[in-house]
């Protein structure tokens, strides 16, 4: 695990960069998981359902999961995380799951209507607290969902009930292809968001979701 203070060039999804301010919580992890490779992609699951229910435990707030990983507080941001495969030649694969909470650091004024903190909506908890707490979530979910794989369809029912995606109109960017407007309408245990398009179901395992307002469509 690494941990850093303050971050001055940060890579989100699509290759964005980004900063992160002193007052938040930024580490990475390095994963070996010891599941079969299809069965990885129900790790993003897993890590935004750890998130999600070690910041609710710690402050009672009550946050959301935006697929495939962002969490929202009253619709606002206030984490990213980012999980990417490796496969070394002659090496065993591992992933490293990237994670930024905005815990008491400020929010940029240009990001004040689409990012939050915890501190900004009224929870006192500190970055420590909240690494511990995601790192014992993490861990109890991670060890049974190794021990025996089927218990990803008990995080996929909990990953459901707190999704503020599905039953939403969407945008999805993909790193490679076209933009795909459509209608959210379901999430398999293996992290696909199901997309209801003007062609049929799109089931895509990768992407930037925009959730669109009224005006928007």
């Amino acid at each position: 695990m690494a941990v850093a203070i303050e971050q001055t060039g940060g890579r989100g999804r699509l290759g964005r960069k980004w900063e992160a301010r002193p007052g938040g919580l930024w580490m990475s992890l390095l994963l070996r998981p010891g599941v079969p490779l299809a069965a990885w992609g129900g790790l993003n699951l897993i890590a935004s359902l750890a998130v999600q229910q070690a910041i609710h435990s710690l402050t009672e707030l009550p946050v959301s999961i935006k697929w495939p990983n962002d969490l929202l507080i009253d619709g606002k941001k206030v984490c990213g995380m980012l999980m990417e495969s490796h496969f070394a030649p002659g090496g065993n694969p591992f992933l490293i799951w990237g994670i930024g909470v905005n815990v008491q650091n400020d929010i940029p004024a240009e990001l004040h209507d689409t990012a939050t903190s915890l501190a900004q909506a009224g929870a006192g908890v500190a970055a420590a607290e909240l690494r511990d707490g995601i790192l014992s979530h993490l861990a109890g979910h991670y060890s049974r969902f190794h021990d025996d794989p089927p218990y990803l369809e008990e995080i996929h029912r909990n990953y459901l009930t707190h999704s503020a995606t599905l039953g939403s109109r969407v945008r999805v960017i993909m790193s490679h292809g076209p933009t795909l407007p459509g209608m959210a309408v379901d999430l398999d245990p293996e992290g696909r968001l199901w997309l209801q398009t003007d062609t049929g179901i799109e089931k895509i395992l990768a992407g930037d979701v925009v959730h669109l307002r009224p005006e928007d469509i």
